[in-house]
């Protein structure tokens, strides 16, 4: 059954996806969300979304697409979230089964959380968050591929950030599981999805 915590949390995947396609296709991003959104990757307990997301704030353009998707044909950008955002929930469910990475993983991320950081985040933590991406979901299969305006995705620092907010859509997807969510609830409930996004949106000041 779809409730109101699985869709902040799936809404945190999407908005993830959000941040990482402005910044493969345009170079830049909104710096505070993104540090607001990879902060959720540091949440290892499983937390109320509502308090997580600050309230349904940092989120809502996660809840707007959602709200879209019982609507018309998406737009180019729009298959693009959805695409990466489907192949986030892919790897989380790959994590999972995977007892030596997803171990790894809450260790590593454990010692990143214990430390205090400013928003936005300084590039050094983007790195950090990288290098964890690459040695823990890398690996797994499939794989999430990010297309990018040529020359972007050259930049060290842009890559880092955009693992890092790919890394926080699979924690946020790990979560969504944990509520409850299943990727055929997306189908056979999109309407739910659509209804409790919408009433979410409702609230947003």
């Amino acid at each position: 059954m779809v409730t109101r915590q699985q869709t902040l949390a799936l809404a945190a995947v999407v908005q993830c996806c959000t941040l990482v396609h402005r910044m493969a296709r345009t170079g830049s991003t909104d710096e505070n969300n993104l540090a607001r959104m990879v902060r959720t990757a540091l949440v290892l307990d499983t937390p109320d979304p509502e308090q997580l997301y600050d309230g349904v704030a940092d989120v809502s353009r996660g809840l707007r697409l959602i709200a879209e998707f019982g609507g018309g044909r998406p737009d180019a950008a729009a298959v693009d979230v959805i695409r990466m955002t489907h192949g986030a929930l892919r790897l989380q469910a790959s994590l999972r089964a995977n007892d030596m990475f997803r171990d790894k993983l809450g260790r590593k991320l454990t010692r990143l959380a214990a430390a205090e950081r400013p928003v936005p985040y300084p590039d050094e933590t983007y790195f950090a968050l990288n290098d964890l991406y690459t040695e823990t979901l890398s690996p797994l299969k499939p794989s999430i591929i990010v297309n990018g305006a040529e020359g972007h995705l050259q930049s060290a620092v842009l890559v880092a950030k955009v693992r890092s907010a790919l890394l926080a859509a699979v924690r946020n997807a790990y979560l969504w599981h944990q509520l409850g969510g299943r990727r055929w609830h997306l189908l056979v409930f999109r309407r739910r999805y659509c209804q409790y996004a919408g009433d979410l949106l409702g609230q947003t000041p």
